[in-house]
């Protein structure tokens, strides 16, 4: 994909997508598609470093490393979450 347009279009046959701070998250957020965002523990200036939303997309939901490096926690946390989660989400 070479334009925003066609990363939209693409996003836009998804239900769901779980990625790391890329733009691709921005696009899905501006179709208000459902987007869990890993996050490193010391995240730049567009993510607050409190919290799990964001105040740029209300669909994004923010996953923050609890300890630098630490993305077996996330993952794991992730998981559980799609567990009990998948029913708020566009799935189903």
């Amino acid at each position: 994909m070479t334009e925003f347009a066609e990363t939209s279009a693409a996003l836009d046959q998804l239900e769901f997508l779980i990625s790391v701070n890329m733009s691709v998250i921005h696009v899905a957020g501006a179709i208000n598609l459902p987007v869990w965002v890993l996050i490193s523990l010391s995240p730049d200036l567009r993510w607050r470093s409190e919290g799990n939303t964001s105040p740029w997309h209300p669909s994004l939901r923010l996953w923050l490393q609890p300890e630098l490096s630490d993305w077996e926690t996330v993952l794991k946390n992730i998981a559980e979450a799609l567990r009990t989660d998948c029913k708020t989400l566009r799935l189903g």
